[in-house]
């Protein structure tokens, strides 16, 4: 266990300031990873409530890339 490489530092969405800097780094992760994609091509919305189907989403994509990883 530990914290995921972190290739890209430029993170895509406008309102990356919002989110708590202790998730920045996971944030980026998952963004890289295609795990988690925005709201919009420039927003994400880090502090706004996910939705179920978000979660969904999020959930199926992370669980898709483990499989591919094959960790």
């Amino acid at each position: 266990a530990g914290s995921p490489v972190i290739i890209n530092t430029h993170f895509p969405y406008a309102d990356m300031q919002d989110a708590a800097d202790w998730s920045k780094d996971a944030l980026l992760w998952a963004a890289e990873e295609g795990i988690l994609v925005g709201r919009t091509d420039t927003s994400l919305a880090p502090s706004a409530y996910a939705t179920r189907a978000e979660i969904s989403v999020i959930l199926m994509r992370f669980v898709e890339f483990l499989d591919m990883k094959k960790l």
